[in-house]
Formats: structure tokens, sequence, C-alpha cells
């Protein structure tokens, strides 16, 4: 469980930013309607700063895969889509003797334009409604 002081300087920002009016169904609606917007950019901004923390992949001025020496040559920018949205990240980048480009952070975190946490997720479900679709097809 979330420390409950953490909690409550949360809540305290949630009615700053949405206000916190409750009169009727539709004001509660509104109001985790609200709670949702902010929880997942409260996500977005964390897990933004989660992948931050993993650094840039640099591992040194040559970077050695399978026989094959690359030079470091700078740093590039790339999205990824992660559990709340869209990730920003700054990776190493190198390059190889023929011009092919290798990014360690990539290759160490098997990043393909998913995050391993959303390709979990995204397999889940859509495995659960092809399962579930099949299911109901076959009892018809």
């Amino acid at each position: 469980m979330l420390n409950e002081a953490i909690v409550g300087q949360l809540f305290s920002m949630f009615k700053e930013q949405y206000g916190y009016a409750v009169d009727d169904a539709c004001g509660l609606f509104d109001g985790q309607r609200d709670m949702l917007e902010f929880v997942m950019k409260l996500g977005k901004g964390l897990e933004q700063r989660f992948f931050q923390e993993l650094g840039t992949g640099y591992v040194g001025p040559k970077h050695t895969v399978a026989g094959v020496e690359y030079r470091f040559k700078g740093y590039r920018g790339r999205q990824i889509h992660g559990l709340f949205g869209k990730v920003g990240l700054k990776r190493a980048y190198y390059v190889g003797p023929r011009g092919n480009n290798c990014h360690p952070l990539d290759e160490r975190l098997a990043l393909k334009g998913h995050s391993p946490g959303l390709q979990y997720f995204l397999a889940l479900f859509t495995g659960q409604n092809v399962y579930e679709k099949a299911l109901q097809q076959f009892h018809e």
C-alpha cells in the first residue's frame, strides 16, 4: 500500500488541478474521469523518469557485437510506446565499419518500439480477446 502521506499530497494536488465538487452521479463520474486523467499523467511522468534513470547505454568509445567493432558517434533521441503513452529516450549510438548502427541500450532492454511491459499487456489483452471470441464462436 502506498504511504498515506504521499496519497494525501497527491490528492491535494488533484484537488488543486481539477477541483473537488461532487453533488450527484454526474459529478462523481466527472471526478472519477478527472482522477483517471490525473493518474495517467502521473504514470506517464513516473515512467519517463524510470526510463531516464536507465541511462543512455553508453559503453565507452568502442563497442563490439558479434566480433564487429562499433565506434561511438553521439546520442540520438527515440520514442517508444510505454504503459502510459510515448516515452522519450536519449541513447548512445555507435557506427560499424560498413555504416550500420548499434544502440546498446535498445539491445540490452529489447526495445523494439514498445516497452516490454506494454508488450506483455498487449499480448495478454489481444490473446484474451481472441480466446473469448473463439470460445463464443465455438458455442454458437
